[in-house]
């Protein structure tokens, strides 16, 4: 079901929230205060916090599905279907920066094992593609000293998430850094390595 205008407003706080101040600061009435309603205005939109918690994973999946529709799905030759994975991703991070949290879905949902469950299979979907994506820009390449598709994409998406790490910080640090400018640069580097 979609959720409701509302709804989306919440769970976009609950980004910020969590971003802002950490997963432990991610409550009712800190929802409440940070939309400017009461608590029970909240809850006539979600019954509990898990249920904010799932309609998170719920964006993050709503998400994944417009990257793949704009990067994976095109007719493009691999190479630049990964660099508009990565450029669209680090769009969506750049327009809503709370939502670069998702990179580190392990501190989110430790305590609610069905949503880490969730979120670990849309990382190990993704983490296919992208090794599918490889093994395409690798195939007919003669070279011995390739790397295998499983590594590269573990070091794509390893090093996507330390650059958006250190993006967040240098924001905080009040440095204007474009994400989209340092992705596009780290991409084109990363498959010169992967030749």
């Amino acid at each position: 079901m979609e959720p409701t205008e509302r709804q989306k407003e919440i769970i976009r706080a609950a980004f910020t929230l969590i971003a802002d101040k950490g997963i432990q600061d991610l409550t009712i009435k800190n929802l409440g205060k940070a939309i400017g309603v009461s608590e029970p205005a909240i809850y006539r939109h979600f019954a509990s916090k898990s249920e904010i918690l799932s309609g998170i994973v719920d964006e993050i999946y709503a998400i994944k599905k417009r990257t793949t529709a704009h990067s994976f799905e095109s007719g493009a030759d691999s190479p630049t279907r990964l660099r508009r994975f990565f450029s669209h991703q680090a769009a969506e991070f750049e327009a809503f920066p709370p939502l670069s949290i998702v990179l580190t879905p392990e501190d989110l949902f430790r305590s609610d094992r069905e949503l880490l469950a969730r979120v670990r299979a849309l990382m190990a979907e993704t983490r296919a593609a992208v090794t599918a994506l490889l093994a395409e820009t690798g195939s007919g390449r003669a070279s011995s000293a390739s790397i295998d598709p499983e590594t590269g994409s573990l070091m794509m998406l390893g090093g996507f998430r330390m650059l958006v790490s250190t993006w967040r910080m240098e924001r905080e640090l009040g440095h204007d850094v474009r994400l989209t400018d340092l992705a596009e640069a780290f991409i084109g580097q990363a498959l010169k390595l992967m030749e």
